[in-house]
């Protein structure tokens, strides 16, 4: 390691179980020094028990003096909070190492500049009987959760916690260079930031009792309950017990709706194929309609449209069969989202005939989810009036049935309309309303969307460099999340801001990288404001022909798709 770099220890405590995590922890600081640290002049030291005295076992006291001497500590759990190690009033090596790293940080004088934990998800089947062990760690989860005192993350995947430390290093190594301090009264979680100007895509589906229990059935309303008012680790402690027991598919259901809202998508993944193959055993066609349909959902926010498609339409063929309209008008939604980026004419007809739908059931919930998506395709039309007609309707509606996490979408989606008029307070002003629901919902994709959309009012308000930060943050989300869609509107956004800057190259990679995936997806909006953004690029450089070209892409959108917004 070159003399002139500056040496960062990081501390990771963990009980035991997670070793490959441990692996993945001191690889990735490797990796992160050898590729990015070094040429900043920062080099990250990964600590832990394994290197304060090998093969002597695990001695307490010098782990803490390596702690005393770290910069950063991370915490990771997952189903073991570790065993006693009779010094009270610590109930494990782990609980020891954690208490002394937040005294550090409140010492001026110590090293301790951040901590931060990370949660490995549990199988829903271990969280159903969790056992003494599990017990203290969801009991740990829930004050951090209600206290809000502490960085945590959850991640169901390597890939997920990789991304999510590289995150931090990154951090670091900015702090490093501005020469920042980071003080535990002043710190707080960074906010995750959704690219994407529409709001948090949030399932919500009516309850079946048909097949549950009376006891089974006030289960799952609590902990849907729970779940609405951001109490998820509760919610999904019941979620899970309720979903194992019995087999009962509505609660499999649900509890995969409920991870899928939280962004867990290979988790709720698993509950939606268990569903499906219990309608396949017991040759339960709705089952499999169901499990087709959130399917469909799952493809769609993971980019893949064509098998979105494709589960969406197997769907509504088999509710269509089953003469069950209200699961038809549920896929007519889905497929209304998908073509919003394609065919602006398929989707509204869609939309509005699930709106017809949804109005003779009764149903209000979905009626109002459908009034949102129809708003969301006037938005990208630039029909605005419409819009906000559609939005203030679903708003209506979700007021009506104390919806918060509905009425914090309508929020943001009404701050579009008057950001897109150029209303910037009134713009504010509804985004302020969305984030004040979505903190007290603890709803981070809810955050994240009203977020990306005060990065482009700071931006053209000329705060360049904050503007920049929040969609850096919008990018690292959408790329742990692999939504492919978001990670193009991150891209193009952040070229835009390297465009203001005049870094010519940079905003060409940005924009380039972009397009491809909005080729990949079809999303006309996305491709027009691509094309719009590369000829302006060309045009500063002189580049008179590639401007020429751009512009006349632009054009040939306009006409094959009929909507002026996408010339302007």
């Amino acid at each position: 390691m070159p003399s002139n770099l500056v040496s960062y220890s990081i501390f990771i405590a963990s009980p035991s179980g997670l070793d490959e995590e441990r692996k993945t922890f001191k690889t990735e600081i490797n990796e992160y020094n050898d590729c990015e640290a070094h040429s900043r002049g920062v080099h990250f030291e990964p600590v832990g028990w394994e290197e304060t005295l090998g093969g002597v076992g695990r001695p307490q006291e010098l782990i803490n003096e390596e702690i005393k001497k770290s910069d950063y500590f991370i915490l990771l759990l997952w189903d073991r909070w570790g065993s006693p190690t009779g010094k009270a009033p610590y109930t494990s090596g782990t609980h020891d190492e954690y208490q002394l790293a937040i005294e550090c940080q409140k010492d001026v004088s110590a090293y301790m500049r951040q901590i931060v934990c990370f949660f490995k998800s549990v199988d829903p089947r271990q969280l159903a009987d969790p056992g003494e062990q599990l017990k203290k760690v969801i009991e740990f989860k829930k004050e951090r959760q209600t206290n809000k005192d502490l960085l945590y993350h959850e991640f169901d995947t390597t890939k997920l916690f990789q991304h999510w430390l590289r995150k931090y290093l990154a951090q670091w190594v900015i702090d490093h260079e501005k020469g920042k301090d980071i003080s535990p009264k002043t710190s707080k979680p960074p906010l995750p930031i959704d690219p994407q100007d529409e709001g948090p895509f949030v399932i919500v589906d009516k309850t079946s009792t048909d097949n549950l229990t009376t006891d089974q059935a006030n289960v799952l309303k609590e902990a849907q309950s729970l779940a609405n008012q951001g109490k998820l680790v509760e919610a999904e402690e019941i979620f899970s017990k309720i979903a194992i027991s019995k087999n009962a598919p509505e609660a499999i259901k649900q509890y995969g709706i409920f991870l899928l809202n939280d962004g867990r998508l290979k988790q709720s993944e698993t509950m939606v194929e268990k569903l499906f193959q219990i309608g396949q055993t017991t040759k339960n066609d709705h089952w499999i309609a169901d499990s087709c349909r959130l399917f469909g959902i799952i493809y769609r926010i993971q980019g893949d449209l064509k098998k979105a498609e494709e589960m969406l339409l197997k769907a509504s063929d088999l509710f269509g069969q089953l003469g069950d309209q209200n699961g038809l008008a549920q896929c007519l939604v889905g497929l209304g989202q998908i073509y919003r980026l394609g065919n602006f004419k398929k989707s509204e007809e869609l939309l509005l005939k699930a709106i017809e739908i949804f109005g003779s059931l009764g149903d209000e919930i979905q009626l109002a989810i459908a009034h949102e998506s129809l708003g969301t395709v006037y938005r990208i039309k630039g029909e605005l009036e419409k819009s906000e007609k559609s939005y203030r309707k679903a708003l209506e509606l979700y007021q009506a049935l104390n919806n918060k996490a509905g009425i914090g979408n309508m929020y943001g989606g009404l701050g579009n309309i008057f950001q897109l008029r150029e209303q910037f307070d009134q713009a504010v002003e509804m985004y302020q309303k969305s984030i004040e629901i979505d903190e007290a919902l603890g709803r981070n994709t809810g955050l994240a969307g009203n977020y990306s959309n005060l990065a482009i009012i700071l931006r053209d308000r000329g705060d360049i460099k904050k503007a920049k930060e929040l969609t850096q943050k919008a990018l690292e989300l959408k790329e742990s999340l692999g939504e492919l869609e978001g990670i193009a509107t991150c891209l193009n956004q952040l070229g835009v801001i390297c465009l203001m800057e005049k870094e010519y190259e940079k905003a060409e990679e940005m924009f380039t990288k972009s397009l491809g995936m909005n080729e990949r997806l079809g999303s006309l909006e996305g491709l027009a404001s691509n094309y719009g953004n590369l000829g302006l690029l060309f045009e500063r450089k002189g580049e008179v022909e590639k401007t020429e070209e751009m512009k006349n892409k632009i054009l040939k959108l306009a006409e094959q798709h009929g909507s002026e917004k996408l010339i302007t």
